[in-house]
């Protein structure tokens, strides 16, 4: 049951980075004359980060009127 749930998950992470990078790689093939073909698997590499630290921005920017900022800060 878990690993399905894992599966579903990584799936969706792979059709999001397929579907961007398709989409942005026309503009880069129009504007430069070249694609980057490693630019689907750094960003299924890098998905899993920018969700914890993009987490931890809204969090601190939440705390931040509090003065309670400085853990998520750190942590990022």
């Amino acid at each position: 049951f878990m690993s399905h749930k894992l599966a579903i998950g990584a799936g969706g992470a792979a059709m999001t980075s397929i579907i961007a990078g398709t989409a942005t790689a026309l503009f880069a093939i129009w504007h430069f004359q070249r694609v980057s073909p490693l630019s689907l698997l750094a960003n299924l590499a890098i998905m899993p980060i920018v969700t914890v630290v993009m987490f931890l921005a809204v969090a601190s920017a939440v705390m931040m009127p509090f003065g309670f900022d400085w853990p998520f800060l750190y942590l990022m």
